[in-house]
């Protein structure tokens, strides 16, 4: 299955290293997750829309969808979800970072974001700069 994330907001295209994929039609077509998820009720949400326990190709695929239609909340308990799980790649942890970036939480924004500058992900650097210096600044005010 193939990553093909939105280059403008710095998503490179790389390969999801699992060999089941999803079908063509996205789940997301028929059903919606229900606002403000928990974990555990997205993690049920996408067992009863799949008819089976969700794969980890699955749980980043989801939540990558969930992210370009804007649920940044739901995106952030499904990648969180994939991130768990043994094998889970480098996509999956930048997407997570830009998840909770957009989802207002910062501090673990950043602490995705070093992770893929650590792993050499190089077009992480400017957001992860410019989120430390926000969070310092907001530090230096309170």
């Amino acid at each position: 299955a193939e990553y093909m994330g939105n280059r403008s907001t710095g998503h490179g295209g790389f390969t999801v290293g699992f060999t089941h994929s999803m079908s063509n039609t996205s789940i997301l077509a028929h059903t919606r997750p229900p606002a403000k998820a928990s974990k555990e009720d997205l993690l049920q949400w996408m067992s009863t829309s799949l008819n089976r326990f969700p794969e980890p190709s699955d749980l980043y695929h989801i939540s990558k969808e969930l992210y370009h239609l804007g649920d940044f909340g739901n995106a952030c308990h499904g990648l969180e979800l994939y991130v768990e799980q043994p094998g889970a790649l480098l996509p999956g942890h930048h997407l997570l970072g830009y998840s909770y970036y957009y989802n207002g939480q910062f501090a673990e924004a950043v602490r995705q974001l070093k992770k893929c500058v650590k792993e050499g992900f190089d077009s992480d650097w400017q957001l992860l700069v410019e989120l430390t210096i926000q969070i310092e600044n907001s530090q230096s005010l309170s």
